[in-house]
């Protein structure tokens, strides 16, 4: 029985060793994706500095799940009035764009937190089925809504949240 426990606790530490091994290498193309966007001039100051605040969740193992369970609530809750930040603003830079950085910061947390980032997301696509159907229920769904404003605005919502909490 000791055998087992000791092989057990033995490959635990290898999948963890492994995860932050793997992970580290993209946290260090995330930090240099992260920095040639700040300092791009042409990009917007309000999504360089939800960039920062994604860049700094990157690799918490709170981020991911908090952002794929909050964008589908949002997805449910956002009416068509309220603006989302388009495609040329997602897209603005020179040498990077926000969507790499994005991209970025999910393959750290997936590579970091491979169980939980595949749980969660899984639980954010069926919470997005839902909300979708309940808006096409209550008739409250004039367009496709997206997926990716919903998450740029719970990004937003949360570091509004960091801002004004720290002050």
């Amino acid at each position: 029985m000791m055998v087992i426990a000791v092989a057990a606790t033995l490959i635990l530490y290898a999948y963890w060793y492994t995860c932050r091994a793997t992970a580290l290498d993209e946290k260090e193309k995330l930090s240099k994706i992260t920095i040639d966007y700040l300092n791009d001039d042409s990009a917007p100051s309000k999504m360089k500095d939800m960039a920062y605040f994604s860049y700094l969740g990157a690799g918490k193992w709170w981020f991911f799940p908090t952002v794929c369970l909050l964008a589908p609530i949002v997805l449910l809750l956002t009416k068509e009035k309220h603006p989302a930040p388009s495609n040329q603003l997602i897209n603005k830079g020179d040498k990077v764009s926000f969507q790499d950085v994005m991209d970025s910061v999910v393959s750290v947390n997936m590579k970091r937190h491979p169980v939980i980032s595949i749980c969660f997301a899984a639980i954010a696509i069926l919470l997005s089925i839902v909300a979708i159907l309940t808006k096409v229920a209550f008739g409250g769904i004039k367009k496709i809504p997206s997926f990716s404003s919903s998450i740029l605005h719970v990004i937003d919502f949360m570091h509004t949240l960091g801002k004004k909490s720290h002050s």
